[in-house]
């Protein structure tokens, strides 16, 4: 039987494939024409051209095929985005959902946001699976927006009798962000546009191969209906361009600005067409803490996480490989 993979152009999931090909599955790709498969020499894969907002395409795609793997999207916090970080995010997964329903297909392992799960209260109480959304106030930025009504979508379709399974990785790192879609901050704190972090929050980063593995994990031990959590590490931003600044000998940012003072400066730029390196959504995101518990995806699944130090060199000398190129 035939394995679907949607998004394998993207970061989570050409690692998807690549991890899977190591294991001879055979692998069918949903793309949008133009994008270009991962490279998977001597794998029996399978490309087909189609669009999640397209059902033809995605009904095809389907056919003769026993697992799903979801893990397309697009990860944008500018308001110019916001219809289409909606509609591929939002209504693409219900189209996929619907369509794995009416296939029925005999899983489905989807890519869910950490965001549209809220927050740990404190540094002290990292959130869980089955925690509260308290973030209520954050759902009029897009993307959260989108990945939250995603989220009851998908539960919806758990009821309806989809055998889903929920996957929610942290902010994935490594080698391989051809958009920058993750390690953007990182990439702009290498060219020297980030002088300042917002204090007082945290962030939870996976390594990309890591995450991928969990996928797989998940697919083929998880429990039909439940939600794991991988979250990787849980780390501060102040933390975070310590160890940066300990790996490269690059100086971290030395500001570290409230949410008060950062957000009119963030909202500034933004109104005189300056892109800054964290926009005023991705300032208010980080003055909370992303923190989570994997105790769950680790014990049912197996998961595991590589040292963080490691994961920030390999995505450090990617991102130099990719300057040079250009």
């Amino acid at each position: 039987m035939t394995t679907l993979i949607i998004g394998a152009s993207g970061f989570i999931g050409s690692w998807i494939a690549r991890l899977l090909a190591r294991g001879q599955t055979r692998l069918r790709l949903l793309l949008r024409p133009g994008s270009c498969p991962p490279p998977l020499d001597g794998a029996s894969v399978e490309v087909v051209e189609g669009d999640l907002l397209d059902r033809a395409s995605l009904q095809q795609a389907m056919q003769g095929v026993r697992e799903v793997y979801h893990a397309a999207g697009i990860i944008s916090f500018r308001r110019h985005d916001a219809v289409l970080v909606r509609r591929i995010n939002y209504e693409g997964a219900v189209n996929l959902f619907e369509a794995a329903l009416e296939a029925g297909v005999e899983r489905v392992v989807y890519t869910a946001s950490i965001f549209a799960l809220g927050c740990a209260k404190d540094a002290q109480h990292p959130a869980r699976e089955d925690s509260p959304f308290n973030v209520p106030d954050l759902l009029d930025i897009p993307y959260l927006r989108a990945k939250y009504d995603a989220e009851l979508a998908a539960q919806e379709a758990v009821q309806d009798g989809l055998p889903l399974i929920r996957l929610y990785p942290g902010l994935c790192l490594g080698p391989g962000d051809v958009r920058q879609s993750s390690s953007a901050a990182i990439a702009e704190w290498m060219r020297g546009r980030l002088p300042a972090v917002i204090s007082g929050g945290g962030i939870c980063l996976v390594d990309v191969r890591d995450a991928a593995a969990a996928h797989i994990a998940a697919m083929r031990r998880g429990s039909i209906g439940r939600r794991y959590l991988a979250h990787g590490h849980n780390v501060t931003l102040t933390d975070l361009f310590h160890r940066l600044e300990r790996l490269t000998g690059r100086p971290a940012p030395r500001l570290r600005l409230p949410l008060w003072a950062g957000l009119p400066l963030a909202r500034l730029a933004e109104r005189v067409n300056y892109s800054p390196a964290l926009d005023s959504a991705q300032a208010r995101l980080m003055a909370r803490y992303w923190w989570y518990d994997s105790s769950l995806a680790e014990r049912e699944l197996g998961v595991t996480f590589r040292p963080l130090d490691e994961t920030l060199t390999d995505t450090v000398n990617w991102l130099k490989g990719e300057a040079h190129d250009r």
